[in-house]
């Protein structure tokens, strides 16, 4: 009994979204609603990137196929752990001021105004520096490991909706190119789940025909990649940007690998 994988707040969860007629003023749901929740929900992040052991164990028992709620290095390829998907946030450098932060807007807003709406005026500044970072990560990939980029935005327009702008301006910028997919996490892991463990393992070890000739976009050309900012990060630093969001005693029951990961394939 005590191996059996815990799984009642995600139990609770079905119910409350099954119940969603009778708790909102009977208003009647989609007829293919109940196939959704309980099929088609296969992706999880915990909130305030508060996760454990505990936590893996019953994704993987309701069947949840990935889990976005850990960070990494940027080049880091995504791997199973107990069944379920990794797609991590990415551990970057912001292109101008260089602080650590993570591939997700709130991070990116606390890197640039603490959290709290800053001055008007550096709006237009802090909107590059993302949209250039964003790039920054990109080109890295792009040209080196071809690992996933993994990008978390919320709803919420902090500093005037600069991150939603650059956010979009990235897309409009790379998504055209070479093999490049702009797709969502079940695309991914049709992707991945696709592949061989041998094919998999080639991409990750980089073994896959380089493209040639390849013309990029002249934001692409104007920003450089410095060795600094490819760096891996210690997973003391790793731990340090996950607490900008989780105090750190949500993850004791969690450790973090440090990862240098091989090459892969961007998708």
């Amino acid at each position: 009994m005590l191996n059996t994988p815990q799984t009642s707040e995600l139990d609770q969860f079905t119910d409350f979204m099954l119940a969603t007629d009778d708790s909102y003023g009977g208003m009647k749901n989609p007829t293919q609603w109940k196939n959704y929740v309980e099929d088609q929900l296969i992706g999880f992040r915990a909130p305030l990137l508060g996760r454990n052991n505990s936590m893996y164990k019953a994704l993987a028992a309701k069947g949840y196929i990935y889990d976005t709620s850990r960070v990494r290095n940027m080049n880091f390829w995504p791997q199973k752990s107990g069944g379920v998907w990794d797609f991590p946030l990415a551990s970057l450098r912001m292109a101008y001021s260089k602080k650590k932060t993570l591939s997700m807007d709130y991070n990116l807003y606390v890197a640039q105004s603490k959290g709290k709406k800053g001055n008007p005026a550096n709006f237009d500044n802090w909107e590059n520096e993302v949209f250039d970072t964003y790039l920054k990560y990109f080109k890295s990939n792009y040209l080196g490991n071809r690992a996933p980029l993994d990008i978390g935005h919320h709803f919420s327009l902090w500093n005037g909706g600069i991150y939603w702008r650059a956010m979009k301006r990235f897309a409009q910028e790379v998504c055209h190119l070479p093999e490049v997919i702009c797709g969502t996490y079940t695309d991914l892991v049709n992707f991945l789940d696709d592949q061989s463990s041998s094919e998999l393992k080639a991409y990750q070890a980089g073994d896959f025909p380089k493209m040639t000739g390849v013309s990029l976009p002249v934001a692409l050309t104007k920003v450089s990649v410095s060795a600094e900012e490819v760096t891996p990060f210690s997973k003391a630093e790793l731990l340090e940007l996950e607490s900008q969001a989780c105090p750190p005693e949500a993850h004791l029951d969690d450790g973090i690998e440090e990862e240098i990961v091989p090459d892969g394939v961007y998708l």
